[in-house]
């Protein structure tokens, strides 16, 4: 997996499902989110990657501020298009997948933990702000 950040945009996967959202829609939101919370014993670095950016979704489609990346351009587009509420479910949904790809047995998570410890760091702060976007 290419990966040049920590922003949840900031790699091929998540780039890829971000161009794929218009098509997908909400249900490729959820599906990613699931994939990630029902892995069993290892979750996949690609699922955890898309879980990610569908978490990411979910807390933009939900308001306030979040940063212009230029990965994200798709998300923000459909994002503004969206109209509605977000069920609270689909947040507490997205806030369970990020965790799981904190947990173990998450191979993104090895992963970053093996990488530099100052971008662990920082990724790991990048998903426990999410979680907080999510948890409103």
């Amino acid at each position: 997996m290419g990966t040049w950040g920590t922003g949840a945009f900031d790699n091929d996967i998540a780039s890829d499902w971000a161009y794929g959202l218009a098509d997908g829609g909400i249900h490729l939101v959820s599906e990613s989110l699931h994939a990630a919370t029902d892995a069993a014993d290892l979750l996949d670095a690609d699922e955890g990657a898309a879980a990610i950016a569908a978490a990411e979704t979910v807390a933009r489609l939900r308001g306030g501020a979040w940063d212009e990346s230029p990965h994200s351009g798709a998300v923000d587009e459909w994002v503004h298009a969206q109209t509605g509420e977000v069920p609270a479910d689909l947040a507490a949904l997205a806030a369970a997948a990020v965790r799981r790809v904190l947990a173990p047995g998450s191979e993104l998570a090895d992963l970053w933990d093996e990488a530099d410890d100052a971008d662990a760091t920082t990724w790991r702060r990048v998903l426990d702000d999410l979680i907080g976007r999510l948890d409103l």
